[in-house]
């Protein structure tokens, strides 16, 4: 019974040091993807430098058609659809689009940066092209509001470089949905585990024989085996074993023959 409350009390234990050692190591690696993000959209703005922010008479802009109420859940693919609209005389081509959530007070810290689309799509002169752009967020990701940025990156006929920005607003990022974590996993393993021993403690208990009671039934009990006791003809002993034994027992048997001749 001791030995049981011990092992119990080991398991949940060490299921406490798990959690809390599976958190420590969360925000330490949420820490640095936020850091590293915030270096590449750095370096990557030091790099490109486009000639204009947006192209005179390019119209675009995007939605979330599966969230629009911009809740977006951790860990979930989510769906950008965006629109390149061309009204000016010149013919652009949509080269990328990309996505970054950064904080929603700062814009210019970036807590995940996602991996641009490639399209190198021409759109001519009055035409309109959709591009569909997918991200996921990090499922470790904690849920509160965030800034949500979505870049469209294309250039016009002598490879002058723009930029327009399809998004940017607040969205919310939800619980990841349907998932089962290790840390989930262990906990309902424990718990069974720790049922499993409280019923069969509770089950040797109740099915422990009472003090003082016999363990067994009397049929199952040995039976005694009676052992004859009937007299030794001692004519037939050979005169030489005679002097080994007990005159007591000698003159007894020899007696007892007698009488038996007689009767």
């Amino acid at each position: 019974m001791r030995g049981l409350a011990v092992v119990l009390l080991l398991l949940l234990v060490l299921n406490l040091c798990w959690q809390t050692r599976a958190e420590e190591e969360e925000e330490e690696d949420a820490a640095e993807e936020a850091v590293e993000a915030q270096e590449a959209g750095a370096a990557d703005d030091e790099d490109e430098e486009p000639s204009s922010l947006e192209a005179e008479g390019v119209s675009t802009w995007s939605l979330l058609p599966n969230y629009p109420e911009k809740k977006l859940p951790a860990g979930s693919l989510i769906e950008v659809l965006t629109s390149f609209d061309n009204k000016g005389d010149t013919s652009y081509t949509v080269d990328m689009v990309r996505a970054s959530i950064t904080s929603p007070r700062d814009y210019s810290y970036y807590v995940q940066n996602f991996t641009g689309t490639l399209y190198n799509r021409t759109v001519m002169p009055s035409q309109e092209a959709a591009f569909l752009y997918t991200f996921r967020p990090d499922i470790n990701m904690d849920p509160r509001e965030y800034g949500l940025v979505i870049q469209m990156f294309y250039v016009n006929d002598v490879n002058e470089t723009f930029i327009s920005t399809v998004f940017n607003s607040t969205v919310d990022i939800t619980d990841p949905v349907s998932t089962l974590d290790a840390r989930t996993l262990f906990l309902y393993v424990t718990l069974i585990g720790a049922a499993g021993l409280a019923g069969f403690v509770a089950w040797k208990t109740m099915n422990k024989p009472a003090k003082g009671s016999s363990s067994t039934s009397t049929s199952d009990a040995p039976k005694a085996v009676e052992v004859g006791t009937g007299d030794v003809d001692w004519d037939y002993v050979p005169a030489e074993h005679l002097r080994y034994l007990r005159p007591s027992t000698t003159a007894a048997s020899a007696k007892s023959a007698r009488k038996r001749t007689q009767a």
